[in-house]
């Protein structure tokens, strides 16, 4: 499977046979919408929806940068390699109650660390499992040495499987 966190990355991550290899971000991956559980889906990458924010940054800064956005969460990272996730959920959890006491902290402090990430060659499987695994949130794509390059969205993938007839026998008639 396709899915690592950024501690085991250099053993999970996926490797193609080598008819495969550029094939990754080609034309002919842009107009190929993967047909089978199997198949790469590259073409479901989506750009990030906001900017990342660096692993020093405040987390005052980072909250309102979230907030900002309107994204539910955001991607950190440190030296541009993803480290990390800091959204609503870490702000609920981690950081409303104390505030005033850690606003001016950095956010790799509160983020959530190692999150579930996805390679570029990922294939609609692994996709789903990541999903699973996530609680159905975005799933940030990086590439070998973590630099992030997109992300999986629920909505697309699930907008995919739908037009591809995934759905079609689970439908009511």
């Amino acid at each position: 499977m396709s899915t690592y966190n950024r501690a085991d990355r250099a053993s999970k991550v996926p490797s193609r046979p080598a008819s495969d290899v550029g094939r990754i971000g080609s034309v002919d991956d842009h107009f190929h919408s993967p047909s089978s559980l199997d198949d790469q889906c590259a073409c479901l990458i989506d750009s990030v929806s906001s900017d990342p924010i660096d692993a020093d940054t405040s987390i005052r800064t980072a909250t309102e940068a979230l907030y900002r956005s309107g994204c539910p969460s955001l991607y950190v990272v440190d030296n541009d390699e993803l480290v990390g996730v800091f959204g609503e959920s870490e702000v609920l959890e981690r950081v409303a109650e104390i505030f005033e006491k850690v606003a001016d902290q950095p956010v790799r402090e509160v983020m959530t660390q190692e999150p579930v990430v996805l390679s570029e060659s990922a294939v609609l499987r692994d996709v789903l499992s990541a999903f699973s695994a996530t609680g159905y949130r975005p799933v940030p794509v990086v590439t070998d040495d973590g630099r992030l390059v997109g992300e999986f969205l629920p909505q697309h993938v699930l907008s995919h499987i739908d037009e591809n007839g995934f759905l079609t026998a689970s439908r009511p008639r």
